[in-house]
């Protein structure tokens, strides 16, 4: 199967839409910004790699036929900003609670 420039810039797209929405910001120091990411990264990436394993099995066992590489890159990426995304709620969430809990 060929890959166009526009199948190619799509899934860099995608791959970087993943990591804006890995990022932790930490405002006026780019250094902690860095580390943050990085750590949030290394502890997030496991749990996403497994539930995209657990995808890719069960849908090479509902088709039966064993799936493309570039379809499986689009899976993690979309289960990766998913779980991002609800990463993010919950960071957000538990920062701004008030003093002393709900």
């Amino acid at each position: 199967m060929q890959q166009t420039p526009g199948k190619i810039a799509g899934h860099l797209l995608l791959a970087g839409f993943y990591l804006l929405a890995s990022l932790r910001y930490v405002p006026d120091q780019a250094i902690a910004t860095l580390v943050a990411t990085l750590s949030h990264l290394l502890s997030a990436l496991p749990m996403t790699i497994g539930a995209t394993i657990l995808l890719v099995a069960l849908l090479k066992r509902i088709t039966g036929h064993p799936l493309v590489i570039t379809l499986i890159f689009r899976l993690f990426c979309t289960l990766g900003i998913a779980m991002e995304l609800l990463y993010g709620l919950y960071d957000y969430l538990s920062r701004h609670q008030p003093p002393g809990g709900p």
